[in-house]
């Protein structure tokens, strides 16, 4: 009773006015009811169709515009009512929110002098806080109780538990922060530049000495995330992918294993599992871990375009071409696929390239029927743009995709342009070292025109340097994982089909 009466104190002290939000009643015909319902419905995109829309005829744009910031503090009133548990969040999603909105009246009541409710909100909020490892939410909170039992109610014993937990907290802290970062220099390597980097293997290594000291002290779920995503870009650098694929198979049995889920955690590294699976040809057990991340994402998000995307990799390197298949039109023909950023549609629609000659080899089987996939040939190879920041990276696949269809096309003159363009594309780009397959299978491609497209020919010149492919195998081939979207040995069994026909 005694939070109660400090309650009502505080809040009639201040005179609450009505609150203004945007409730349930969305039959109102009120402008800022219309207003939203326009945005909500995709009506309106811009400022000038809601102008017109909601002040036909005026010049003026005043209204509008002090509508539009009132419709601005409802949403953002409204915030703060959005009912957690009526909505898809995970435990751990949920948990933050509720946490968070703990944090927010512990701060008020804090600062209106209401100690009572302020401190029980504080160690409410705290107890969530630890259950799920919200560490900088446990450091404020842990120093705000300790200050205040020691300051305000001189309790030696309350002061003494928050500020151990000050202590222990604050080291775990720093190691989380030391991890993350750690993490995100490395991962910044790769987003624009896809090439295989072997430094970063030295860099890795730096970085996980420099984290021995925190190893025996923190067991957090964030700082074995970290640690693992370290190792496993390190591995990854230098395209070591059997040890890639034990490291993140084993931190995915600790996550899952873990005294709560973190979907980050699993996300990332399951998708780092599956590009690992996909050199290493393990089809079951890469969609075993595809069908787990389906079940904690929504269709259509940014992470479920990419698992998409390793999954149908996944499926043209095991040969599972109708699986591919589908997975295509899954993608394409969703309502949403034309709104996504350009840089995933291109992948998909270099996707779509492979398919086209799949279908066109018959290995791919497909009543036509309306709302099939179509590819448009000559789009493709007149607007696909080359990834000019990522010279090791999706130009290869693009190359090589377009040499396909104009080798399926018989277009001979532009064929020949192409491969004068890759010839030195090879050799400003793809070395031996970091990029052999891509090396040797370039210049078997190159003994297409020199052997004038005759298949017996095509074979006899390129005999050694299909021998040196089989050699270096995919799995142990020193190049990123993301390079061959077709497998080149499955790739030139498919143009030499080409040139039989």
């Amino acid at each position: 009773m005694k939070r109660l009466i400090e309650l009502v104190d505080i809040v009639t002290r201040n005179k609450v006015k009505s609150i203004e939000i945007i409730g349930n009643d969305l039959d109102s015909e009120t402008k800022l009811m219309q207003f939203y319902q326009g945005i909500y419905s995709g009506k309106l995109t811009n400022d000038q169709e809601a102008f017109e829309f909601l002040y036909p005829g005026m010049d003026s744009r005043n209204a509008y515009y002090k509508l539009k910031h009132v419709l601005n503090e409802r949403l953002r009133n409204t915030l703060f009512f959005i009912d957690i548990k009526k909505n898809k969040f995970s435990n751990i999603k949920r948990a933050y929110l509720e946490c968070q909105k703990l944090i927010c009246n512990f701060n008020l009541l804090l600062t209106k002098g209401a100690r009572e409710n302020a401190l029980h909100l504080g160690e409410k909020a705290l107890k969530t806080a630890e259950e799920y490892e919200f560490t900088q939410e446990i450091l404020f909170l842990s120093r705000s109780l300790a200050a205040n039992y020691a300051s305000v109610f001189g309790d030696r014993r309350k002061y003494q538990e928050y500020a151990d937990k000050v202590h222990y907290y604050h080291q775990v802290f720093t190691a989380e922060t030391l991890v993350e970062m750690f993490y995100m220099d490395l991962l910044s390597l790769y987003v624009r530049d896809k090439s295989t980097k072997t430094y970063v293997y030295e860099l890795a290594q730096d970085y996980l000495r420099q984290l021995q000291v925190y190893r025996n002290k923190v067991s957090s779920c964030n700082f074995i995330f970290g640690l693992n995503m370290l190792h496993t870009i390190q591995y990854m650098s230098i395209n070591d992918f059997r040890e890639a694929y034990r490291i993140t198979g084993k931190a995915l049995d600790q996550i899952k294993n873990y005294s709560f889920f973190n979907a980050r955690a699993f996300t990332t590294l399951s998708f780092q599992h599956i590009a690992c699976c996909i050199q290493l040809r393990k089809h079951q057990e890469g969609v075993l871990t595809i069908h787990a991340l389906e079940q904690i994402m929504e269709k259509g998000t940014f992470n479920w375009y990419k698992t998409q995307e390793l999954h149908f990799t996944l499926s043209l390197h095991t040969r599972k071409y109708q699986e591919a298949h589908a997975i295509f039109k899954q993608v394409t023909l969703r309502p949403d696929f034309k709104n996504l950023v350009q840089n995933i549609r291109e992948t998909w629609t270099i996707y779509g390239a492979w398919v086209y000659l799949l279908k066109a080899s018959g290995k791919i089987k497909e009543e036509r029927r309306k709302g099939s996939d179509k590819f448009r040939i000559q789009k493709y190879l007149n607007e696909v743009p080359t990834f000019s920041r990522d010279k090791r990276g999706l130009n290869v696949p693009i190359l090589i995709s377009q040499i396909f269809l104009l080798l399926q096309q018989r277009k001979y003159d532009q064929l020949l342009d192409l491969f004068e363009a890759i010839e030195k594309y090879k050799d400003r780009y793809l070395d031996h070292e970091h990029n052999f397959r891509s090396n040797v299978f370039i210049r078997m491609l190159l003994q297409v025109p020199k052997s004038c497209f005759k298949v017996v020919r095509v074979r006899e010149n390129t005999e050694c340097l299909r021998q040196r492919l089989q050699e270096v195998t995919l799995e142990i081939a020193n190049q990123s994982h993301d390079l061959e979207i077709f497998p080149y040995e499955d790739a030139w069994g498919l143009l030499l089909d080409l040139l039989e026909q």
